[in-house]
């Protein structure tokens, strides 16, 4: 029994994440630590990560460091130079998150991963000369959908495939970027999320040919989940700057 109620606290916080609701999640996971002890590692975990995206990131640290995550040391001070030293050393940053993903896949909780990677997509996305990197961890992130889709109802893959997209449309690919926002439809009919898919949609269809875009769009909304995500990794992307 105690199990299945640490589970809807943990699906609640994975709920929160996943819309970038980071205070209500942090306020749950705080929750969820005291009412279930025996789960110490995973909530200091939840708590860490949420303080690292909530820009505490000393107390984020100091939390990674007591349960001796290494992920979670190397992702929190790689977001500490990205974030509050951008530009000063970026061989510095791009190592740190080098050398974290061999643990990132020693990771047993796949779907909190997978949305942790498709944030950090998204950050690295629009840093200087970041795309690259973007690439890497959407792909990333991809490969672990079916654990994703588990935990946050396709949040996560969508704002996966929105950065993506996004990358296409930056290459002039109108057909394949209409096809990738198109299956925002998958998202809950009520999402913080969806505001920022309708600015980033709107974004690259002013940019782009409106009929070759609309066809994609039309193709993407007919897609299911595992088609959408198969097409996005089948096909190669290369790292392009964005407007």
């Amino acid at each position: 029994m105690a199990t299945e109620g640490f589970l809807d606290y943990r699906n609640g916080v994975f709920r929160y994440y996943g819309e970038s609701r980071y205070r209500e999640a942090l306020a749950l996971a705080r929750k969820a630590a005291a009412k279930f002890p025996d789960y110490d590692a995973k909530t200091s975990f939840w708590i860490a990560c949420l303080q690292s995206r909530l820009g505490n990131y000393d107390a984020a640290l100091r939390l990674f460091n007591k349960i001796k995550d290494a992920f979670g040391v190397s992702i929190g001070t790689s977001a500490l130079h990205a974030l509050i030293l951008p530009g000063e050393d970026e061989e510095k940053i791009r190592s740190l998150h080098e050398q974290s993903l061999p643990i990132l896949q020693a990771s047993k909780d796949k779907g909190w991963l997978g949305m942790i990677l498709a944030s950090q997509g998204d950050l690295w996305l629009h840093q200087p000369n970041g795309e690259e990197q973007a690439k890497t961890l959407y792909m990333q992130s991809l490969r672990l959908w079916d654990d994703m889709r588990k935990v946050d109802q396709g949040i996560g893959i969508v704002k996966t495939l929105a950065g993506i997209a996004e990358m296409a449309a930056a290459q002039g690919q109108a057909e394949r970027a209409g096809r990738l926002f198109g299956v925002d439809r998958m998202l809950p009919p009520v999402s913080k999320y969806r505001a920022e898919v309708d600015r980033r949609v709107a974004r690259a269809r002013a940019q782009l040919d409106s009929q070759s875009f609309t066809a994609g769009w039309n193709a993407g909304r007919t897609m299911t989940e595992g088609q959408a995500v198969n097409d996005a990794l089948k096909e190669p992307l290369v790292a392009a700057k964005l407007a």
